[in-house]
């Protein structure tokens, strides 16, 4: 019997979080953004650093529209 692949479930909305402190070579503690794509509560996509907000939300309005999900900003004021 042959296994059957199963279907990758659609994506359901993007989260954007951060800031968040990555190293880096020239700086120990910069800040980041991740946008991530999920189906449900399970992460189906990749996940996206950018070291810019301007930039993580660009990236995650260009995404949302693409595939026609939701955004769920999850930003943390510092």
């Amino acid at each position: 019997m042959t296994p059957t692949a199963q279907p990758r479930p659609k994506p359901t909305h993007l989260t954007l979080t951060g800031p968040v402190t990555i190293p880096t070579k020239k700086n120990p503690e910069t800040l980041a953004y991740r946008v991530a794509i999920f189906a449900g509560t399970r992460k189906v996509g990749w996940t996206y650093i950018c070291r810019s907000l301007e930039k993580a939300i660009a990236l995650a309005e260009a995404i949302a529209a693409d595939r026609g999900i939701e955004i769920v900003n999850n930003i943390t004021p510092r």
